[in-house]
């Protein structure tokens, strides 16, 4: 006759659960080292906007920033082309909220000029690329700002200056 030795099945347990919490922080480990890292922070006023707006091909007349310049009094241009999507001017509001949330981190910066121009249909159907949209924002201005719980429809009357064509809201 053969004897099994004896154990507790309180023991069992417990080895049963030590395996398994080693096998998942095991797990655990290596999917962490296959995550991706996030992007990097943008490092210039002009990484910031076009990591928002993005930036066309070379001679295109593809949506993007074409355009940016720091002044020597602060003042940041931009200047893009935007695309009316299915979220049409609220979603350009938003990246626009986007943009003036994070610029002023740069110390240099002193306000944001942004000229946008848009893709407008004539009534004979003809698309042309006209000045759509002009924003200005100072400092001062956006200290005052909640960026976390602003609205897109708010951000025209929290500018400086705002200045959109009647059609590019439609």
């Amino acid at each position: 006759m053969v004897t099994r030795p004896t154990v507790r099945r309180s023991t069992r347990y417990a080895v049963w659960f030590l395996a398994l919490t080693l096998a998942l922080l095991t797990a655990g480990g290596f999917a962490a080292g296959c995550r991706k890292a996030p992007p990097p922070l943008p490092q210039t006023p002009e990484e910031l906007v076009t990591s928002i707006f993005g930036v066309p091909k070379e001679g295109s007349e593809e949506p993007g920033v074409y355009a940016t310049e720091l002044t020597p009094t602060g003042e940041f241009v931009v200047n893009c082309r935007y695309a009316m999507v299915a979220r049409g001017m609220p979603g350009c509001q938003e990246r626009l909220i986007q943009l003036f949330s994070d610029v002023f981190r740069f110390e240099n910066v002193t306000s944001v000029y942004v000229e946008m121009i848009f893709p407008f249909r004539d009534k004979a159907g003809k698309i042309t690329l006209e000045k759509g949209l002009t924003v200005r924002l100072t400092r001062a201005t956006a200290a005052t700002v909640d960026w976390a719980s602003l609205k897109p429809g708010d951000l025209p009357t929290t500018c400086n200056e705002w200045w959109q064509d009647p059609r590019a809201g439609q």
